[in-house]
This record gives structure tokens, C-alpha cells and sequence, in this order.
């Protein structure tokens, strides 16, 4: 009897121990998406402000953007932007 509790106690820390590692890597796991998801709003940001844009279009080499020298066709996609997926989006500038 006496090795079967021994036997058991082991087992028991054996499961707890796992258990801790277990839970420490699922914490470490959520701080890392919780990091990744910050760093991923953040550059959405960056990228969505007018200052971002005005900073990649100072960097752009070539022809300036159509959209930056038609203001109309500027109204047209920002009044779209966010209610409209990328090919409807590009089919309606393209029929416009």
C-alpha cells in the first residue's frame, strides 16, 4: 500500500507540474497575440492617417497616384472605402 501512495503522490505532482507549464504557455501565448494584435492596430493606424499617407506618397517614386489629382474620384472611393470589398471597390471605379 505504501508504494501505491508513493506511486500516486508521484503521479499527482507529475500532473500538477505539466498542468503549470501548461497554463504559463497559454499565458504566454495570449500575451504574445495580445503584442501582435497591438503592433498589427498600430501600422493599420500609421497606414490609415492622413500623415502615413502623405509620408509613402513623399517616398513614392514615379507618377503621382490618379486618386492624389482627381478629387472626385477621391470622394468617390472614401465614400465607399469601408462598406465595400476590394473587387466590388475596383469594378465600380472601373465603371465610374
Amino acid at each position: 500500500a505504501n508504494t501505491k501512495d508513493a506511486l500516486l503522490a508521484i503521479a499527482l505532482a507529475d500532473l500538477q507540474a505539466a498542468q503549470a507549464k501548461t497554463d504559463a504557455a497559454q499565458i504566454a501565448q495570449k500575451r504574445a497575440l495580445n503584442s501582435l494584435s497591438k503592433v498589427l492596430h498600430s501600422h493599420e493606424l500609421d497606414a490609415a492617417t492622413p500623415r502615413g499617407n502623405a509620408h509613402l506618397a513623399n517616398h513614392r517614386t514615379g507618377v503621382p497616384a490618379k486618386i492624389d489629382s482627381d478629387p472626385e474620384l477621391e470622394a468617390f472611393l472614401m465614400d465607399r472605402i469601408h462598406n465595400t470589398g476590394f473587387v466590388q471597390l475596383a469594378a465600380e471605379v472601373a465603371e465610374h
